[in-house]
C-alpha cells in the first residue's frame, strides 16, 4: 500500500533477484475510499529458476511515479498476500480470488457509435472494429482529453503463450483490460472491420459482436461477469460478456466464426 497520490508504474528488475525470463503481474485493487487515501497494488512475481533469497539485493524494484507538489518521503507497506484458488489467468488452475470479486470491473463491448461509460476500476473493452488511433497510447491521451484516465498500464490474453502481455495498440475485436483510475462517457469511434478471432489450444479470451454458436471442440466455456466466472452450457454465446473457452491441447489453431 502508499499513498493514493502516488501512481504504480510497474516493475524494474535491474540489480534485483528477478532473473530473465520471470513472470510478473500486477493489477491495482479498487476499494481506496475505504483505506484513507491509501492505493493498494496486489504483485505476483514467477521466477524461472532459484527461489528468492533473503540477503542486501532486493527481490524486485517498483516504480512509483510521483506528483508534481511530492512529499520529502512516502510510507510504502509491503506485505505477503494469500487467497482461495480460482480459475487462472495463466494455467487454468489458481488466480488471485480477491481481484474478481473486488466489485468494481465491468466488462463492455462496443460497436461504432455506442456511447462507452468507462466505469472506475477495472474494464474488458472490446472494440469491434478499428480504433482511429495508431496506439493505445494515443488512445489513451485521447481519453483524457475527455476527462477520462486510464492506466497506460493495459494487458491482452496471449493465446498461444498462455498468459497476459503488455498491450501496444488496440487491435480489432481482442479483449483489453484496462485499469480506469477516472471514468466518464466517451462515444466510440470505429472503423469497420469483420468480426474473426483466432482460437488456440488451453484457454482464449473471447467476445463476441451479436449472438454466435460456441466453438465445436470447446471443453469447458465461463462466462466473465461482474463479480467471477459462471460455466455456460448453453447452445449459443450471446454478447453478454466475453467469455473464457478452453480447447485441449490436440486442438487444431482455427479461424473463429
Amino acid at each position: 500500500r502508499f499513498p493514493d497520490s502516488l501512481r504504480f508504474r510497474g516493475i524494474d528488475s535491474e540489480a534485483t533477484q528477478l532473473q530473465d525470463g520471470y513472470l510478473a503481474s500486477y493489477w491495482s485493487m479498487p476499494g481506496q475510499n475505504t483505506r484513507n487515501g491509501q492505493a493498494e497494488v496486489r504483485i505476483t512475481l514467477r521466477q524461472t529458476g532459484e527461489l528468492f533469497a533473503a540477503g542486501d539485493t532486493p527481490l524486485a524494484k517498483l516504480l512509483l511515479e510521483l506528483p508534481w507538489d511530492n512529499n520529502a518521503a512516502y510510507a510504502v507497506t509491503i506485505a505477503a498476500e494469500t487467497s482461495p484458488p480460482a480459475l487462472s489467468r495463466h494455467d487454468g488452475a489458481f488466480a488471485d480470488l480477491a481481484a474478481l470479486t473486488a466489485g468494481d470491473t465491468a466488462h463492455i463491448t462496443q460497436n461504432t457509435g455506442d456511447v462507452q461509460e468507462f466505469h472506475p476500476g477495472w474494464l474488458l473493452f472490446t472494440p469491434f472494429g478499428e480504433l482511429p488511433y495508431s496506439s493505445l497510447a494515443a488512445w489513451i491521451d485521447a481519453l483524457a482529453l475527455r476527462d477520462i484516465y486510464i492506466n497506460p498500464i493495459a494487458w491482452t490474453w496471449d493465446a498461444a503463450q498462455n498468459r497476459w502481455r503488455n498491450a501496444t495498440e488496440p487491435l480489432p475485436n481482442q479483449p483489453l483490460l484496462l485499469y480506469v483510475e477516472h471514468g466518464g462517457f466517451n462515444p466510440v469511434e470505429l472503423n469497420p472491420a469483420p468480426f474473426s478471432t483466432t482460437l488456440r489450444p488451453g484457454w482464449n479470451l473471447l467476445a463476441v459482436p451479436q449472438t454466435l454458436p460456441p466453438p465445436a471442440d470447446a471443453v469447458i466455456i465461463f462466462a466473465i461477469g461482474k463479480y467471477g466466472y459462471e460455466r455456460r452450457r448453453q447452445a449459443t454465446l450471446p454478447p453478454d460478456a466475453p467469455y473464457w473457452i478452453f480447447r485441449n491441447a490436440d486442438a487444431p489453431v482455427t479461424t473463429y466464426p
